[in-house]
């Protein structure tokens, strides 16, 4: 059952019509849909009275935006991404901020990463840019949790946006100029035999958070700039439609979404969500697969 968190800012939202033309920041994996970008029928129905109601829809993701399913982004239902965990912003077609990782930063973890026998992945807006096969971890992953059956069509939709860094090891020169001509909004690694404390450690400016799409397995996780974080895409798209805080929303359920949800006027986590995030939501709804889009949209008056 979900769990409310009373407030007298959400006992009297509701109340008062404050919580009408929202601004509504929406995850994706865990989210809005499961791992084949499946939308539950029952979320796509809410996000469709939403929209038509009048509130805004802007997807907040951990994904670049090569990675964003070309389903969501032609459905017409969004008005902006927060993509790259906050390294990109658009809003209405039109780019809010594009940051990606300083190249020094970004060379200095790649040479760490290669030195440390770590696999990893580059994410930039256009393509993911991969050292050795790393996007064959990603491959698996999927496919241990779908099933053989999608393999084939899990394959075919990463060779469409994944590139190689080089062809092998690369030397520190390499490393710099490859960051010199990429814009890079995080690395994804793998087999890390350092624990994420200590990488941190390695890593001053960088932000080790734990994977979002591999959840729960070791030597896996993110790096990004310090200070870059999806809030920053609240902020930047509230600031430009002139739409005050308390007329925000953020729905999530990872490590990544904790500072969006904290950006918010109204946090909402899913209830296959973090413990940690749930205890800071305003409002814990059900599953992502369980109708939890519908019923917290339901229960806020959003359809």
């Amino acid at each position: 059952m979900p769990l409310f968190k009373g407030s007298f800012f959400l006992r009297n939202a509701k109340q008062t019509g404050e919580i009408r033309k929202m601004l509504i920041f929406l995850d994706i994996d865990g989210t809005l849909t499961d791992m084949r970008g499946v939308i539950p029928d029952s979320a796509a129905e809410a996000l469709a009275a939403a929209k038509a109601k009048g509130h805004r829809l802007i997807i907040g993701s951990g994904r670049s935006m090569c990675e964003i399913y070309p389903h969501m982004r032609e459905s017409g239902l969004f008005s902006g991404y927060v993509a790259g965990a906050g390294a990109y912003v658009e809003l209405d077609g039109k780019v809010l901020r594009d940051r990606p990782m300083p190249p020094a930063m970004t060379a200095r973890v790649m040479c760490w990463l290669q030195d440390n026998g770590a696999d990893f992945i580059c994410e930039c807006n256009d393509f993911m840019y991969e050292y050795r096969n790393s996007i064959d971890y990603l491959i698996e992953g999927a496919v241990r949790r779908l099933g053989e059956g999608e393999r084939e069509r899990i394959q075919a939709n990463y060779a469409k946006i994944v590139r190689k860094i080089c062809a092998g090891d690369f030397s520190r020169g390499e490393a710099y100029h490859f960051a010199e001509t990429h814009d890079v909004n995080k690395i994804l690694y793998y087999h890390s035999t350092c624990p994420a404390s200590g990488m941190q450690k390695q890593m001053p400016g960088c932000l080790v958070l734990p994977s979002s799409f591999l959840k729960g397995q070791s030597g896996t996780g993110e790096i990004s700039e310090m200070g870059v974080s999806k809030a920053d895409g609240v902020r930047l798209i509230r600031e430009a439609l002139g739409v005050p805080e308390n007329q925000t929303m953020a729905f999530g359920d990872g490590a990544n979404d904790r500072e969006m949800l904290q950006a918010a006027g109204i946090s909402v986590a899913m209830g296959n969500a973090n413990p940690d995030l749930k205890t800071l939501a305003d409002y814990v709804t059900d599953d992502y697969d369980k109708n939890g889009i519908r019923n917290a949209f339901r229960h806020f008056g959003l359809c």
